[in-house]
Protein backbone atom coordinates (compact mmCIF):
# COMPACT_ATOMS: atom_id res chain seq x y z
CA UNK A 1 0.00 0.00 0.00
CA UNK A 2 2.86 2.02 0.38
CA UNK A 3 4.56 1.10 -2.74
CA UNK A 4 1.88 1.40 -5.44
CA UNK A 5 1.27 5.17 -5.26
CA UNK A 6 4.98 6.21 -5.14
CA UNK A 7 5.35 3.98 -8.07
CA UNK A 8 2.63 5.42 -10.15
CA UNK A 9 4.12 8.83 -9.29
CA UNK A 10 7.39 8.04 -10.91
CA UNK A 11 5.40 6.04 -13.82
CA UNK A 12 4.11 9.55 -14.17
CA UNK A 13 7.21 11.80 -13.78
CA UNK A 14 9.58 9.02 -16.30
CA UNK A 15 6.57 8.33 -18.56
CA UNK A 16 8.65 9.07 -21.74
CA UNK A 17 11.97 7.83 -20.54
CA UNK A 18 11.23 3.76 -19.96
CA UNK A 19 15.22 3.45 -19.11
CA UNK A 20 14.82 5.72 -16.69
CA UNK A 21 11.58 5.05 -14.76
CA UNK A 22 12.89 1.40 -14.24
CA UNK A 23 16.14 2.93 -12.55
CA UNK A 24 14.03 4.64 -10.61
CA UNK A 25 11.88 1.62 -9.60
CA UNK A 26 14.66 0.03 -8.94
CA UNK A 27 15.79 2.55 -6.07
CA UNK A 28 12.88 2.78 -4.47
CA UNK A 29 12.90 -1.34 -3.94
CA UNK A 30 16.48 -0.70 -2.46
CA UNK A 31 15.57 2.15 -0.80
CA UNK A 32 12.50 0.54 1.34
CA UNK A 33 14.15 -2.67 1.12
CA UNK A 34 11.46 -4.89 -0.70
CA UNK A 35 12.46 -8.20 -2.86
CA UNK A 36 10.04 -8.07 -6.16
CA UNK A 37 10.46 -11.41 -6.23
CA UNK A 38 9.53 -12.43 -2.82
CA UNK A 39 6.14 -13.73 -3.58
CA UNK A 40 7.73 -16.44 -5.83
CA UNK A 41 8.81 -18.77 -2.41
CA UNK A 42 4.81 -18.94 -0.95
CA UNK A 43 3.99 -20.17 -4.64
CA UNK A 44 7.17 -22.82 -4.54
CA UNK A 45 6.01 -24.36 -1.52
CA UNK A 46 2.37 -24.36 -2.71
CA UNK A 47 2.84 -25.61 -6.24
CA UNK A 48 3.65 -29.08 -5.05
CA UNK A 49 0.50 -29.60 -3.32
CA UNK A 50 -1.49 -28.98 -6.15
CA UNK A 51 0.54 -31.21 -8.72
CA UNK A 52 -0.08 -33.71 -6.14
CA UNK A 53 -3.76 -32.97 -6.09
CA UNK A 54 -4.07 -33.05 -9.74
CA UNK A 55 -2.35 -36.41 -9.97
CA UNK A 56 -4.42 -37.84 -7.40
CA UNK A 57 -7.37 -36.88 -9.12
CA UNK A 58 -6.28 -38.09 -12.24
CA UNK A 59 -5.23 -41.55 -10.81
CA UNK A 60 -8.60 -41.64 -9.71
CA UNK A 61 -10.26 -41.42 -13.06
CA UNK A 62 -7.25 -43.63 -15.26
CA UNK A 63 -8.17 -46.57 -12.50
CA UNK A 64 -11.94 -45.89 -13.27
CA UNK A 65 -13.55 -44.94 -9.34
CA UNK A 66 -16.96 -45.49 -9.50
CA UNK A 67 -18.17 -42.58 -7.59
CA UNK A 68 -16.59 -40.34 -10.41
CA UNK A 69 -19.49 -41.55 -12.72
CA UNK A 70 -22.10 -40.68 -10.76
CA UNK A 71 -23.84 -37.13 -11.05
CA UNK A 72 -22.73 -34.12 -9.48
CA UNK A 73 -25.02 -31.20 -8.95
CA UNK A 74 -25.73 -30.42 -12.51
CA UNK A 75 -23.46 -32.50 -14.30
CA UNK A 76 -24.29 -35.98 -15.73
CA UNK A 77 -20.53 -37.82 -15.27
CA UNK A 78 -17.03 -36.28 -13.53
CA UNK A 79 -15.33 -38.28 -15.81
CA UNK A 80 -16.95 -35.63 -18.74
CA UNK A 81 -18.19 -35.96 -21.93
CA UNK A 82 -15.56 -38.10 -23.63
CA UNK A 83 -13.51 -39.87 -21.16
CA UNK A 84 -10.81 -42.00 -22.43
CA UNK A 85 -8.01 -42.24 -19.58
CA UNK A 86 -4.67 -41.97 -22.00
CA UNK A 87 -4.94 -38.28 -23.29
CA UNK A 88 -4.65 -38.15 -26.57
CA UNK A 89 -5.71 -35.49 -29.73
CA UNK A 90 -8.50 -38.04 -30.82
CA UNK A 91 -11.15 -35.24 -29.77
CA UNK A 92 -9.94 -33.32 -32.77
CA UNK A 93 -8.80 -35.80 -35.48
CA UNK A 94 -12.07 -37.59 -35.28
CA UNK A 95 -14.01 -34.23 -36.15
CA UNK A 96 -15.65 -34.01 -39.78
CA UNK A 97 -16.27 -30.65 -39.81
CA UNK A 98 -19.61 -28.14 -38.50
CA UNK A 99 -21.91 -29.08 -41.86
CA UNK A 100 -21.37 -32.90 -41.38
CA UNK A 101 -23.15 -33.81 -37.86
CA UNK A 102 -25.08 -30.75 -36.36
CA UNK A 103 -25.14 -32.54 -33.25
CA UNK A 104 -23.02 -33.21 -30.15
CA UNK A 105 -22.87 -37.36 -29.90
CA UNK A 106 -23.10 -37.71 -26.23
CA UNK A 107 -26.49 -35.40 -26.86
CA UNK A 108 -28.36 -31.91 -26.65
CA UNK A 109 -29.13 -32.53 -23.19
CA UNK A 110 -26.07 -33.81 -21.51
CA UNK A 111 -24.38 -31.32 -24.15
CA UNK A 112 -26.42 -28.52 -22.25
CA UNK A 113 -25.80 -29.57 -18.41
CA UNK A 114 -21.66 -29.69 -19.68
CA UNK A 115 -22.09 -26.77 -20.95
CA UNK A 116 -23.61 -24.52 -18.34
CA UNK A 117 -20.35 -23.78 -16.46
CA UNK A 118 -18.18 -22.70 -19.06
CA UNK A 119 -21.35 -20.74 -20.42
CA UNK A 120 -21.36 -18.94 -16.92
CA UNK A 121 -17.68 -18.28 -16.71
CA UNK A 122 -17.70 -16.42 -20.27
CA UNK A 123 -20.76 -13.95 -19.27
CA UNK A 124 -19.18 -13.57 -16.06
CA UNK A 125 -15.99 -12.19 -17.75
CA UNK A 126 -18.16 -9.71 -20.03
Amino acid sequence: QVLAPRVNELREKYKDDEERMQQEVGMLYMDLQIDPLGAVLPLLLQLPVFWGLYRAVRRLAIVEYPPLKEPFLWIPSLYGPGYSADPNLSWLLNWQGPLIDLHPKIGWQDFGLFAILPATVFIGYK
